[in-house]
């Protein structure tokens, strides 16, 4: 696989609203994988958690793709990159697949621990194996799309894409502190 030759080939010959459906269907798949993940597995549960949730993660999904094109793009171009926010985009949407894999992934999982409940028994990084190769797999495919998007280094796409990290964690931990505040 040549994740920086797909990358490219995607922001050349793929069209913008490609990558809002891969992240309106990641977000949602995720979601979704959460919610049958978690303990409680009540069928009223499971349906108003789809009802809700999948929609609202949807539109969360499209914030965030849009919020992380603005941040690879303004800090890729202070770095001396040539990429837009559609580029950066379809970037980020494109090593979101990885995610989409993960569902079905998890409808195994939760086969074998049906069918084998001692399948539970096994060691947690066992069990996360699958999770953690796809996950990093997505970092991966996100590196190589802010290389190829901006057109310069892996290093500098990695450094792209930590500032990215560090600046969005501290305006969500700024937004989240303002919000506690004007409510208190």
């Amino acid at each position: 696989m040549r994740p920086r030759k797909t990358i490219r080939w995607a922001i050349d010959h793929r069209p913008a609203r490609d990558a809002i459906f891969l992240v309106m269907i990641a977000f949602s798949v995720k979601f979704f994988d959460n919610a049958i993940s978690s303990q409680s597995y009540s069928l009223v549960y499971l349906l108003m958690m789809s009802v809700i949730g999948i929609p609202l993660s949807a539109m969360i999904g499209v914030l965030v793709l849009y919020a992380i094109g603005f941040l690879h793009t303004l800090i890729g171009e202070a770095l001396g990159g040539v990429g837009d926010s559609r580029s950066l985009r379809t970037a980020f949407a494109w090593s979101t697949l990885p995610v989409i894999c993960c569902f079905p992934v998890t409808l195994v999982f939760l086969a074998l621990v049906y069918l084998f409940p001692t399948f539970l028994s096994l060691p947690d990084l066992i069990l996360n194996t699958p999770f953690l190769i796809l996950f990093a797999w997505g970092i991966v495919i996100q590196v190589a799309g802010i290389s190829a998007a901006h057109e310069f280094s892996i290093l500098r796409a990695i450094f792209t894409f930590v500032l990215s990290i560090v600046i969005g964690g501290l305006a969500m931990g700024i937004a989240v502190q303002g919000a506690i505040m004007l409510t208190t």
